[in-house]
């Protein structure tokens, strides 16, 4: 029976069984005609996770197959390298990232998320160029998923500095520019047009709040502005105070829908809003052709506050 060997490097160790993480070399033997990318992966390392292989000096294509007697080098994404595009990277995000979605909406970056959504759902959105984070490195391997990540924490805040070293979230941060509710833009309005719906005292000291056309949230700055900014400058984020739209963290008391009648509340299987609340059916299968171009180039829940204001916890636990 033929075999490789495969020197695995970096990050990537992080998927290799206890016994071969320290040295990452492992001998393979393998049947018949088979894939370089189906070696790796039998690993347990997902393609998305790799930047290239290289035997013999020379780079290899992971739909190449296998060469007896080859050893094949296996490298990680450097910082930078992941996201290989000069538009900001848009994201699907799994069950169990609820707060960091909570966190990329903050930060301005059209990010999807339910919690209830299955495997062949986010792939799907995967599918039409978006980057799919998640616990689940099984989900990683569908082929579907062009562009990926296995977030290895399981803390909130230190997913958020993963993230953002590896797909140099900082570069197109546009702060508080998104509903964490429910992902779309919001919209700067004078103050006085929702008069009703503000307290007395942000009236008396702001002159704009920010509408979610979507779920029909109003924010305004609130004082704990600056504790958000330091979370995202511990997560390796250090904001312009300018940039992006005025700072809107708190939200109006009490839910009133716009004109609009769009719900809040999202059922498994319900659309969910993307880029500028375009409605979006997780049930329908993305036509890859219908993305945007530059996207085909090779290469929270926020808390709904019923009967008080919630401070900076606008979303689920991770």
């Amino acid at each position: 029976m033929p075999q490789v060997e495969i020197v695995v490097h970096g990050s990537l160790r992080d998927f290799l069984p206890p016994r071969h993480r320290r040295g990452g070399r492992v001998q393979l033997a393998y049947p018949g005609r088979v894939s370089v990318k189906h070696l790796i992966e039998s690993l347990g390392i997902p393609h998305p996770e790799i930047a290239r292989i290289v035997c013999a000096g020379q780079l290899v294509e992971r739909d190449e197959l296998a060469r007896a007697g080859c050893t094949y080098e296996v490298y990680p994404h450097r910082e930078g390298e992941a996201w290989p595009f000069e538009h900001a990277p848009r994201f699907v995000l799994d069950g169990h990232l609820g707060r960091l979605a909570s966190y990329l909406r903050l930060l301005g970056y059209d990010t999807l998320y339910h919690p209830a959504w299955d495997d062949p759902t986010l792939a799907r959105f995967a599918a039409q160029g978006r980057v799919l984070l998640t616990r689940d490195q099984g989900l990683l391997k569908r082929k579907t998923v062009r562009y990926g990540y296995w977030v290895r924490a399981t803390e909130p805040d230190v997913q958020l500095a993963e993230v953002a070293q590896r797909y140099t979230l900082a570069r197109w941060a546009q702060p508080f520019t998104r509903c964490p509710r429910c992902n779309t833009k919001v919209h700067r309005v004078p103050i006085d047009a929702l008069a009703d719906r503000v307290p007395a005292d942000v009236r008396s000291r702001q002159t704009y709040v920010h509408l979610c056309p979507s779920c029909g949230r109003v924010y305004w700055e609130g004082s704990h502005v600056e504790r958000i900014r330091a979370r995202f400058a511990r997560a390796g984020l250090l904001l312009e105070p300018n940039r992006g739209s005025t700072p809107m963290p708190r939200t109006t008391k009490r839910f009133r829908a716009p004109a609009t009648g769009h719900s809040t509340s999202q059922k498994p299987g319900e659309p969910t809003q993307d880029h500028d609340g375009e409605r979006v059916n997780p049930r329908s299968s993305p036509n890859v052709g219908d993305q945007p171009a530059q996207d085909r180039t090779p290469g929270q829940r926020a808390h709904e506050v019923r009967g008080r204001v919630r401070g900076p916890n606008l979303g689920p636990r991770g």
